[in-house]
């Protein structure tokens, strides 16, 4: 008779696609407020500018959007790293939310981590409908919302972020 072992509580799954898509657009969204604050343009296609070649630099590639996770995040330690560096370590409010709602699905903690997810919580926590509607004490709402969840977040189990 073989050896028992004992059963696992709580198994990590694999990320969905869904999941990995919603984590690709909360990384590019936050390496685009981060490059934003920081005056870079990364709407502009030039291979030759600030953030194209910071990105190329950094990541691999020129386009974020063609990174892996990995690449995506080391995009983000650098351009935060760039934020303190230069004094901008105090970053808006809507960028800060936008940046938690990032770090929310990476932890796989959101069921919609789209715009329309965003916009949906920021409706019912704040009564605004984007990030850049809001005034300071909504703000301070939301933000206090996300900061609780993400440390909710980060004390569940692996494989038991969403819910």
């Amino acid at each position: 008779m073989p050896a028992r072992t004992a059963p696992t509580t709580a198994r990590s799954l694999p990320p969905t696609r869904a999941s990995q898509s919603a984590a690709r657009r909360a990384d590019l969204a936050a390496i685009h407020a981060a490059a934003h604050a920081l005056g870079m343009d990364h709407s502009d296609p030039n291979p030759d500018s600030e953030y194209r070649s910071m990105l190329k630099r950094v990541g691999g590639h020129h386009s974020a959007a063609d990174m892996s996770a990995e690449q995506r995040d080391a995009v983000k330690r650098h351009l935060a790293g760039l934020q303190q560096r230069s004094g901008q370590g105090h970053m808006s409010q809507a960028d800060y939310v936008l940046l938690l709602w990032a770090q929310l699905a990476e932890l796989g903690a959101l069921k919609d981590p789209s715009p329309a997810g965003l916009r949906s919580f920021l409706e019912s926590h704040g009564k605004v409908s984007h990030v850049r509607m809001m005034g300071p004490a909504q703000g301070n709402k939301v933000i206090e919302a996300l900061k609780a969840w993400v440390q909710r977040a980060k004390a569940k189990p692996a494989g038991t972020q969403q819910g």
